[in-house]
């Protein structure tokens, strides 16, 4: 690929091949439902909301809502590490720990705005300095990230739950019933319909109980 590259996402440009990506992105999308699994998570894009990828990620889309719709923005590792400057190691465990970035102004205001900004540069053809109009947008919004971070340490998921740890437990809590059938049962049942082993489903789980005692 190019050092950078704008795609659109829909129904009719997106298959569910697996692949291994060399490169970073944002996807941000505007309508309907869509699930994609990120090496052995799975996690949820609904109306508009982001979801972040890093080079060495294995992906595929797993669901897709007819009307989903959705705009990805890849840049290459060079562009990637450029923009995080000397915030990376913070910003990336952070965002590998909630793909989804849990900062909402962030994505309603700058990544809002960041999007149009490359839909103009990226569907006017004479322009020649894309890849450095994104590598200077992406580092905005890694520094106001890397600076929310700062003042809101709390909200630093790196030793927290995930979203996709979350879900996992209460999807699979609201699985268990006085009436049902054994756990292990239950556990198989669960696991083979979330695509994920019953050793990540109990470390998720534990991981769950120790923030919460």
């Amino acid at each position: 690929m190019k050092q950078t590259a704008l795609y659109s996402i829909t129904p009719s440009t997106c298959d569910n091949e697996v692949r291994a990506i060399d490169y970073g992105a944002i996807i941000y999308s505007h309508t309907g439902t869509a699930t994609i699994r990120i090496n052995f998570d799975h996690w949820e894009l609904k109306g508009e909301s982001v979801l972040i990828l890093f080079p060495g990620d294995v992906i595929s889309f797993k669901q897709m809502d007819d009307n989903f719709s959705a705009h990805e923005i890849r840049y290459c590792s060079d562009i990637l590490r450029e923009a995080s400057l000397n915030v990376e190691h913070a910003v990336y465990d952070t965002l590998k720990a909630d793909r989804r970035c849990g900062y909402p102004q962030l994505i309603n205001e700058v990544v809002n705005s960041m999007f149009r900004i490359f839909t103009f540069y990226f569907t006017v053809e004479h322009y020649s300095m894309t890849d450095r109009i994104v590598a200077l947008q992406l580092q905005a919004f890694f520094l106001g990230f890397y600076d929310y971070l700062k003042s809101h340490p709390h909200k630093d998921l790196r030793d927290k739950g995930t979203q996709r740890t979350d879900e996992l437990f209460n999807q699979f809590m609201n699985l268990i019933n006085p009436t049902a059938l054994a756990a292990s049962e239950h556990l198989s049942f669960f696991t083979d319909n979330k695509d994920i082993g019953i050793q990540y489903l109990c470390q998720n789980l534990t991981d769950i109980i120790e923030h919460n005692l």
